[in-house]
Formats: C-alpha cells, structure tokens, sequence
C-alpha cells in the first residue's frame, strides 16, 4: 500500500526524532565490504548486529535508552544480565526498507535462547500491516517534557509487551525441559 507524501515526511521525521539519525548505510556496508545483495531481513539485522557502529545497550535518544531500560526492567534483568539485551536503530537500512525501524534481540540467560522483537514506528494510524512485532504510533507517545507520567506510563506498557513476547520465545526450552 502507498500513503500519501506527508505520511511519509512526517513518518521520517518522527522516526528520527524518537530514534536518532538514519545510519549511514552504504557507507557502513562499503566499510565492511558487504556486497547490498538481496537479503532477507534476518540476514540483514543478523549483518547489522556485526557492524553496528553504535552501542547496543546504551541508545543515543531518550526514548530509545527508556524503551531499553523499561523492557530490561520488565524483563528483570540485573547488571549481570544486562548484555543479554540489545536494542538496534535500523534507520537508513535494508532492515528499516523491510518495515522494522528499530528492534531488540534477546538472549535469555538462564536457557541460552535467543529471540527478535521488531518495531515498526509511523504517524499513520491507519497503519496496521503485519510487518513487524509491534507498530507503535509516534504521535500516541505523550511528550515527557509535557506529560511525564503519561510518557512512563506509555513506556512501561509498551515495554510490557515487547518483554512478555521475549520471555515467551527464549523460554519454552525451560518449559520442554520440564516435560522430558
């Protein structure tokens, strides 16, 4: 489907402003001399946790580090742990083109499971294509300058779900393990 041009500047410029800049993407793949073949997703976020010219852990924007800190929260990681839980910007990428802007990879610590949770971010709220885990409406975020308790209140459900899908994906080895 096609939207309009103005859903599409001010999907970009949203993107930009909860997740911080696109990703020099050519550039970084001239770098690494990675051929821009066709991929799948999978491949390509498997590429980009390689070459990721950022920290993973620590997200350049607010909203991002908070995503990050809620859902280590709610996944109840301690400062042990902490590693187990990645977050990638993807804009600018072949996996941003494929309908993810940013996502998390899980490795569940006590199972050794690993698991992906992709976000798709838009202004469009009538939006709702399967492309990734979750599709969040930027202009549905409240502004924490404005409204701190509706923006944590937002975080903390949206980290709720994001950690609820990790623990279910990287923890059925503890439950098969029971069984056997």
């Amino acid at each position: 489907m096609e939207y309009p041009q103005e859903y599409k500047y001010q999907g970009f410029e949203a993107e930009e402003q909860l997740l911080g800049h696109k990703l020099p993407w050519e550039k970084i793949l001239k770098e690494n001399n990675i051929s821009p073949d066709r991929r799948t997703r999978k491949e390509w976020q498997q590429i980009l946790q390689h070459i990721y010219p950022e920290n993973p852990i620590v997200p350049n924007k607010k909203w991002g580090k908070d995503l990050y800190d809620f859902t280590a929260d709610k996944l109840e990681l301690d400062i042990d742990d902490i590693e187990s839980l990645k977050f990638y910007n993807s804009l600018g990428t072949d996996v941003d083109r494929m309908g993810v802007d940013c996502f998390f990879v899980f490795k569940n610590p006590q199972t050794g499971k690993e698991a992906v949770f992709n976000i798709d971010l838009t202004t469009n709220l009538q939006k709702d294509e399967a492309k990734s885990d979750l599709i969040i409406h930027a202009q549905q975020i409240p502004d924490y300058n404005k409204n701190e308790n509706g923006y944590i209140a937002e975080m903390k459900k949206i980290a709720e779900l994001i950690a609820k899908d990790l623990k279910s994906k990287t923890e059925e080895t503890i439950y098969q393990n029971k069984l056997n």
